[in-house]
């Protein structure tokens, strides 16, 4: 027998991730069935699940009554679930805002078996060990890159990554990270110490004490994503707007993401107060799409995005089994990469009661974007706007 708590502490980013995959059954090494929704569900009562590296769970709010019953659980066994929704009928639990962070596979002793970061320790063994790794990047960094030689052991940064929430300064809606030692707003665009996953300390054999740090920004997969912010807030879309169907409700940050991407307001929370719970689920959604290319506003859009990729570091990415690498380490790098053209532009609105989202395409000559406003929580109404990428190599 495997009580919950014990379960919980060994695969406590198994469960998250299984968490926010929407499934209620998931079968872990072919032979534990555990309920990842009902976990998490039971185990915290208005309260933040916060993963860190010593992966503690907050769950003081619970009574000892109902902690002891939750840890004579037998998880392995089938009738489980219905444990689970017995006790959350009894104590009345509810669903809690659920704060990932960073730290996926990084916590100590466990793996998420995350193919992101895989490749940044793959990274890290080949780049420290091949030439050839190094030579590629040296090519980049400088006109003479046998002149280039490597300090240190490049530093494994992904865990420490900064939040960039949504801001706006003067009107314009940005994704800055929090001001800190790792990032000034001074600087503007220069994100490269706040989004490094790994750091190279290099230095010109023909110079003395000229030691430089490089910041790389690695990536897997053919879409990965930028920034990942939550919007519900009073400055945003707060949930109030949705439950009293009242788009004066929005933020001021939310009126500007309307604005931005010229979306009708009314059709965007219809989407969610119209989700139907019950209905029967397609394998996709029917969508009215609404071409924006000529509405979006360019001006604003295009430092809103400048914000969102960023500058001061070079961005390695996986596509494939093909690593690109594109030098993102000055404001005219990060300029001639976002150009000043925009392809194509649409909203895709769900009209069906099927999707519980609303997805914004916009092409560019380098790379397409989706931003995507939903919710991650397991509810109805959204909490993130996320922007995804697929780079054109």
């Amino acid at each position: 027998m495997k009580r919950l708590q014990d379960y919980i502490v060994e695969h406590v980013v198994n469960i998250f991730e299984a968490t926010m995959s929407g499934q209620w059954n998931h079968i872990h090494n072919n032979d534990i069935n555990f309920y990842p929704r009902a976990v998490i569900q039971t185990l915290i009562k208005d309260k933040k699940v916060k993963l860190g590296k010593n992966a503690e769970i907050e769950s003081n709010e619970i009574s000892d009554e109902a902690v002891n019953k939750l840890k004579q659980i037998d998880i392995t066994d089938k009738n489980a679930q219905n444990e689970f929704n017995n006790i959350v009928k009894e104590f009345g639990f509810k669903w809690s805002d659920i704060s990932k962070g960073p730290y996926s596979g990084y916590i100590n002793g466990l793996s998420s078996k995350n193919k992101g970061n895989a490749f940044e320790d793959d990274f890290i063994k080949n780049f420290t060990n091949n030439e050839e790794y190094q030579n590629k990047l040296f090519k980049i960094i400088s006109n003479n890159p046998k002149k280039i030689i490597l300090c240190d052991t490049p530093k494994a940064m992904g865990a420490e990554n900064t939040k960039r929430p949504l801001t706006l300064i003067n009107g314009q809606l940005y994704a800055f990270p929090k001001e800190g030692k790792k990032y000034s707003k001074s600087d503007k665009f220069n994100i490269g110490k706040a989004v490094t996953d790994v750091t190279i300390t290099i230095q010109n054999k023909d110079k003395l004490n000229s030691q430089e740090d490089i910041c790389l920004s690695l990536k897997y997969g053919d879409k990965v994503t930028f920034i990942n912010a939550g919007i519900n807030n009073k400055d945003v879309f707060p949930h109030s707007a949705f439950i009293n169907n009242d788009i004066k409700e929005f933020g001021e940050i939310g009126n500007e993401i309307l604005n931005i991407f010229n979306i009708d307001a009314q059709l965007f929370l219809n989407i969610f107060n119209n989700y139907n719970v019950n209905k029967e689920r397609k394998i996709k959604s029917n969508k009215l799409n609404v071409d924006i290319t000529k509405d979006i506003n360019k001006y604003k859009f295009f430092e809103f995005a400048k914000s969102v990729i960023g500058y001061g570091f070079i961005l390695v990415h996986l596509v494939k089994s093909k690593v690109y690498y594109l030098d993102l380490r000055s404001e005219d790098d990060l300029n001639k990469f976002i150009g000043n053209t925009i392809k194509s532009a649409v909203i895709k609105y769900p009209n069906d009661g099927n999707a519980k989202r609303i997805d914004i395409e916009v092409n560019l000559s380098n790379i397409n974007f989706t931003f995507n406003i939903r919710p991650k929580d397991g509810g109805i109404y959204p909490t993130h706007f996320m922007a995804d990428y697929k780079i054109i190599h």
